[in-house]
């Protein structure tokens, strides 16, 4: 839309220098006449377009949004009453009716944007009362109210005032992108705080439930041993070591299948299959420690866990 403003300006200005028509229509003094006053409206329809993105008014002010929609209506209308039934007074007082009107809008939009904390506001404001400024003076010489000077007839003011408000103007979109690179940042930073948080939070729960787990089977009244596919011994709770009257010290990283005692009671080939994937449960098997020759009534259930 920038783009397209600075063109559809440049359109406007070498058309009211008569360079247009010098060098693009030489042939067409008719359009030559007019063409000055149709680009005007082209010019003002992309200024307002990206002077509606850029301060992001349908976003942050809605009330002007809309008074921006209707002047964007009114310059279409205005475009096409030029194109087919040019008068040039009544275009001329039309024109300058317009021009203050999408003037003083945009102050306002600018200055409201700057208020509600819009920073890339601040450059836009200043190119656009520069242009503005230069218009109004424009606008007023070319209805007869403003005294007359060869920098303003000859069209120095407008072009020194339009050269201005695009080197602001280009302030105000680096100014923007800065902002937005800024804004992206800060999105980020919390966004990665917030996962932070969040994987904090899961892994205090998860540890919580470990430790919750960890004490279930640690002060269960049942006797649990945990081997893995070998058969080396991994944990045992308490209700083991009272059990079989031994430490769990000297029984960790034993291997439990190599027991005589685990060998006769069949328990280690029932393992076997367990690990293999099936689940067994068995009641009232005779047992005798290997290691203090106790003998027990047992009920086993082995179940693999992966």
């Amino acid at each position: 839309l920038y783009v397209l403003y600075i063109i559809s300006y440049l359109l406007f200005q070498v058309s009211y220098d008569g360079l247009a028509f010098q060098y693009f229509w030489p042939e067409s003094p008719l359009f030559h006449v007019k063409s000055a006053f149709l680009f005007s409206p082209v010019t003002l329809f992309f200024i307002l377009s990206f002077a509606t993105h850029f301060l992001k008014l349908k976003e942050n002010i809605i009330g002007l949004y809309f008074i921006t929609r209707v002047l964007i209506a009114i310059i279409v209308i205005e475009f096409f009453i030029i194109l087919f039934g040019f008068q040039y007074p009544f275009q001329v007082i039309l024109t300058n009716i317009i021009n203050f009107a999408i003037m003083a809008t945009l102050n306002v939009a600018a200055v409201m944007s700057l208020i509600k904390g819009y920073k890339p506001a601040r450059f836009f404001i200043i190119a656009w009362m520069v242009f503005s400024s230069t218009l109004i003076i424009f606008s007023l010489y070319a209805v007869g109210l403003f005294p007359h000077f060869h920098f303003i007839s000859d069209g120095y003011a407008l072009q020194v005032g339009s050269a201005f408000e695009i080197l602001l103007f280009s302030f105000a979109l680096a100014d923007k992108f800065q902002v937005m690179r800024q804004d992206k940042e800060q999105a980020q930073q919390k966004a990665m705080e917030m996962l932070e948080d969040l994987v904090d939070h899961k892994t205090r729960n998860l540890k919580d439930a470990k430790l919750y787990i960890e004490s279930i089977i640690e002060n269960s009244p049942y006797a649990i041993i945990a081997l893995d596919s070998d058969g080396i011994i991994n944990f045992v709770n308490k209700a083991y070591e009272e059990m079989f009257e031994y430490p769990k010290e000297k029984v960790i990283g034993t291997n439990m299948l190599s027991f005589k005692s685990v060998q006769e009671s069949g328990l280690a080939d029932k393992y076997r299959q367990v690990f293999k994937g099936t689940n067994y449960y068995q009641e009232n098997i005779p047992f005798q420690s290997g290691i203090t020759n106790k003998e027990f009534i047992l009920n086993v259930s082995m179940t693999a866990i992966r």
